[in-house]
């Protein structure tokens, strides 16, 4: 049997394995953990180098690729030493960025395919700003009647999209260099447009603004409303900004990596689509001929449609250009090429009724739509003499006759030149009465004081009665525009807005009833640009904007200059809407638009008298 001392002692040496053991676990522990970390250290320093390695690599690899692409033609600069902080990295400039688009367009219909990928974005540095290298110096927002784009050569053509839809390109080409530096695509989008502004230097695309419109007004593009805008710096979307609800939001590229995947996805879609779209309207619109559209109708005498009434066009030396001929209503159209120094005359015939000549027909550069004033045919052997009653007035104050002017009146419509029929001298009331054949004239009015007008006169059973408006003396730098229409209770209004909106001007007459005729005076021309409008304010306010009222109102828009009358704008015959658009002055020539609306928004400049 163990004695006490024999079993304290083996109790002693228990308890110091235990302790040994102890200490010995918690030494080889913190062995195993000292070797873990200093293997991950050694690993995690040898990653962060490899690293490192790769991203030198790739950027010395990035700076070859550009070396070897751009052509450098400065000398180096002397080497400096690097500056601590990050200095914002911008490409290099590229050349001009020319594509074959032949095939995304059918010659036959006109139709561009924008579906097909022929451009996309450089690959993405985050680093790059962009440079206003191109919208600041064109439109000159603050003062428009100096913007250079105002100066540019200016051309206007035409194609379709998604089979139906009409698309305008405004092309702005630099004189100096012949590169187109602005296009502006119009596409017509059931009640409204989509306007889109391109920018570009040397033909590579800097910035793009975007925005829709009921109505074609000029805006100002640095405001609110523009909706969107893209900004490019070597072919890549460097920014975007959206505005809506008087707020604006802003994505870049620098931020890219913040952004959720929805997001960058909008961003990868919205940045490849402009890209894309600004490389084929760059290149596709050197591939559309310029044309100008030319319309208009054949009556009798009473006011019944002509069908088959044959047309005739011919330039100044008597050759033929354009045959065709009216369909069941009278109608007929036909298209000519954009040529500034082309003069031609339409000639109308039709069985044993009396010819008619429209003189003067211009397909100017730049022009979109000619719309000729409803011609009206006499029938040769019945055909009834009338004495026609002919007023002219001061078209500053509608209501003063111009006494004692002379008047020579000439056979056909635009017929300025032409031989004289008939002549006289107006009475103190500046009215004469003059015996005619039912059909269509042209008047000339002479008075000191005032421009020399020009008016036409239509004669048939229902229309005996003609009213003509002068214009006082227009001095240098301004236009006077007039617009008159037959007396009803239809109330039309005249405004003349300018480039960016920065002059909207209303005429000062508010013409309604037996005074039918307004006038602007615009001042101060400048480089501006000048768009015309005619609004129908009795059916803008009376809710009927698909009214044919002022299409039927027999409406005129005539402009002067100190050169005297420059055009003269007869309103589109069975166009329904409320707000027309004649013309349009830019680079001081005018250019034929004939725009018809018929959509206007509540709380418009159309639904008031500003």
């Amino acid at each position: 049997m163990s004695t006490d001392s024999e079993k304290k002692r083996k109790k002693d040496q228990f308890s110091v394995t235990i302790v040994g053991i102890v200490i010995y676990s918690i030494l080889l522990i913190g062995i195993v953990a000292g070797t873990y970390l200093g293997i991950k250290t050694f690993y995690k320093n040898h990653q962060r180098k490899v690293d490192e390695a790769v991203a030198q690599a790739e950027e010395e690899m990035e700076n070859r690729y550009r070396e070897e692409t751009v052509a450098i033609t400065e000398e180096p600069e002397p080497e400096e030493e690097p500056e601590e902080e990050i200095v914002e990295e911008e490409p290099e400039p590229l050349p001009e960025r020319l594509l074959d688009v032949t095939g995304l367009i059918d010659k036959e219909t006109m139709e561009i395919d924008y579906t097909q990928v022929v451009a996309k974005p450089e690959k993405r540095n985050k680093n790059y700003v962009w440079k206003d290298t191109v919208f600041s110096k064109l439109e000159n927002v603050q003062n428009p009647a100096d913007a250079a784009v105002n100066t540019y050569e200016f051309s206007r053509k035409f194609a379709v999209v998604n089979t139906d839809k009409k698309m305008e390109f405004m092309i702005f080409t630099n004189p100096e260099t012949q590169k187109a530096e602005k296009i502006t695509t119009k596409e017509y989008c059931g009640d409204d447009m989509e306007i889109l502004n391109y920018y570009y230097d040397n033909g590579r695309i800097n910035y793009v603004t975007q925005y829709r419109q009921t109505v074609d007004v000029p805006i100002d593009l640095s405001t609110k409303d523009v909706q969107a805008r893209y900004y490019f710096s070597g072919d890549t979307m460097v920014r975007f900004i959206y505005c809506e609800n008087d707020s604006a939001t802003e994505y870049t590229v620098a931020d890219i990596d913040k952004y959720s995947e929805g997001t960058v996805d909008q961003y990868d879609f919205l940045e490849g689509d402009i890209l894309n779209r600004a490389y084929i309207n760059y290149n596709i619109v050197k591939l559309l001929p310029e044309i100008e559209k030319v319309d208009g109708y054949i009556m009798d005498e009473f006011n019944s449609g002509l069908s088959e009434a044959q047309i005739l066009v011919s330039d100044a030396e008597g050759n033929e250009v354009v045959r065709t001929q009216t369909n069941g209503d009278g109608y007929y159209s036909f298209e000519l090429p954009a040529d500034n120094s082309k003069v031609y005359t339409i000639h109308v015939s039709k069985g044993t009724l009396d010819n008619v000549d429209i003189y003067n027909i211009r397909s100017l550069e730049g022009a979109a739509y000619y719309s000729v004033e409803p011609v009206y045919m006499a029938y040769t052997e019945t055909g009834a003499i009338y004495n026609v009653q002919i007023l002219v007035r001061d078209a500053a104050n509608a209501v003063n006759g111009l006494p004692e002017a002379t008047i020579r009146i000439r056979s056909g419509i635009n017929n300025y030149e032409g031989d004289v029929i008939a002549t006289g001298a107006l009475d103190a009331t500046g009215a004469i009465t003059a015996p005619l054949k039912a059909g269509c004239y042209t008047a000339e009015v002479q008075k000191g004081g005032y421009e020399t007008c020009f008016f036409t006169i239509i004669v048939k059973a229902d229309r005996q009665a003609v009213l003509g408006y002068a214009v006082a003396d227009v001095g240098e730098n301004e236009v006077v525009t007039t617009l008159s229409w037959d007396a009803t209770p239809l109330d039309l209004d005249l405004r003349m807005i300018s480039s960016c909106g920065k002059r909207s001007n209303r005429s000062g007459l508010d013409s309604v009833g037996s005074t039918v005729a307004e006038m602007i005076r615009t001042t101060q021309l400048g480089a501006d640009s000048f768009e015309c409008y005619v609004s129908d304010y009795s059916n803008c306010t009376g809710g009927d904007p698909n009214s044919y009222s002022m299409s039927s109102s027999n409406a005129y828009v005539s402009i002067y200059s100190a050169d005297g009358l420059q055009a003269m704008f007869h309103v589109p015959a069975a166009h329904m809407g409320v707000v027309w658009k004649p013309f349009e002055i830019r680079n001081a020539r005018i250019l034929p638009l004939n725009e018809y609306y018929y959509t206007v928004g509540e709380g418009s400049i159309w639904m008031t008298k500003q």
